[in-house]
């Protein structure tokens, strides 16, 4: 009996993590995407801009700390699926923080390359 009683709480709390995981990885996105909404104009309100940008700094940290608590309690395929996610993420940051720092600077020459960029690594799959 208490096998099974520790068994069913495993169960549980990985599905809490996992939940959690993935309502963290949500938010972050959603914020992503109001980033690049921010950056869209071709003189983008740069205090919008900034606004966004520590909105998504948060929420990443979340992301990092909720995937800490699923690399603890998951298996090596759930730790192995969000080191790619992880990974991926880290790489899309660097174009945002990229197509920032221009904005900053008013260079808008790489702007479309850095959205088409930007566009392709959010919506590739992570590979296996």
């Amino acid at each position: 009996m208490a096998r099974s009683q520790y068994a069913q709480w495993r169960r549980q709390h990985r599905r809490d993590a996992y939940a959690d995981y993935l309502s963290a990885l949500r938010g972050r996105d959603l914020v992503m995407d109001a980033v690049f909404d921010a950056l869209r104009p071709d003189r983008p309100d740069l205090r919008k801009v900034d606004e966004e940008v520590q909105r998504f700094v948060a929420l990443a940290r979340e992301v990092h700390r909720v995937a800490e608590i699923v690399i603890i309690e998951g298996p090596p395929a759930m730790v192995a699926a969000a080191d790619r996610i992880g990974r991926a993420s880290g790489e899309l940051s660097d174009v945002i923080r990229r197509m920032v720092k221009n904005a900053h600077a008013g260079d808008g020459s790489h702007k479309a390359a850095d959205t088409a960029l930007a566009t392709g690594r959010e919506h590739a799959p992570t590979r296996r």
